[in-house]
């Protein structure tokens, strides 16, 4: 029940802040900036990516990805390194904030190249070990897990429809039991843009 009411504090929280910013004065004299259906390639994660406009400066993204983890697990006769892989799906409204500054700094926005405030939710199910140490067969990493966070975001698109995307945040990291942390969140994704017809710059 705690897992459950943590897990709707965080989807409200979410949808709350996406409202808030969305309800804020639009600036009528500019055409929208967020470009609409962007599809992006992972390569560093292999996943797949898309984002939607919702408003002039709001979006709305979703990415699936494998993504490797790793720790070390013990008990008090010693630690053990384990490394492995899963799969994270990952839910995230966008605020862009700087489109104008770009733009009078001559900078291309296309391919929403810009910077933005974000919150996110991701879930997370490890699949397989390539490290498993054998005290740790039953872990339960294997099991889904969660975060809910905000972050802070630099993306840019390139002629070539290569596409880079730095966030740094903060994280409140679940299981479906009690179990939770707080934690740093860092990301760098290296993409490539699919179903562009026009190049972009930086």
């Amino acid at each position: 029940i705690k897992a459950m009411k943590r897990q709707l504090f965080f989807a409200v929280a979410l949808f709350g802040l996406l409202g808030s910013v969305r309800a804020q004065k639009a600036d009528t004299t500019t055409k929208k900036s967020v470009e609409n259906h962007l599809y992006k390639l992972n390569f560093l994660a292999p996943g797949l990516g898309y984002e939607r406009s919702l408003s002039k400066n709001i979006s709305l993204t979703a990415d699936i990805a494998l993504n490797p983890f790793g720790g070390f697990s013990g008990n008090s006769y010693g630690s053990n390194l384990f490394l492995g892989a899963g799969v994270n799906g990952k839910l995230q409204g966008r605020y862009y904030y700087n489109f104008a500054a770009r733009k009078a700094l001559n900078r291309n926005p296309s391919g929403n190249s810009a910077n933005y405030f974000a919150a996110h939710l991701i879930a997370v199910r490890g699949l397989f070990d390539i490290v498993d140490p054998p005290e740790d067969a039953n872990a339960d990493r294997f099991d889904f897990w969660y975060m809910a966070g905000i972050t802070w975001g630099l993306q840019r698109a390139y002629k070539s429809k290569l596409y880079i995307n730095l966030e740094l945040g903060l994280n409140y990291m679940f299981d479906s039991g009690t179990t939770f942390s707080v934690a740093p969140h860092l990301s760098f994704r290296l993409c490539y843009l699919l179903f562009r017809n026009h190049q972009t710059k930086k």
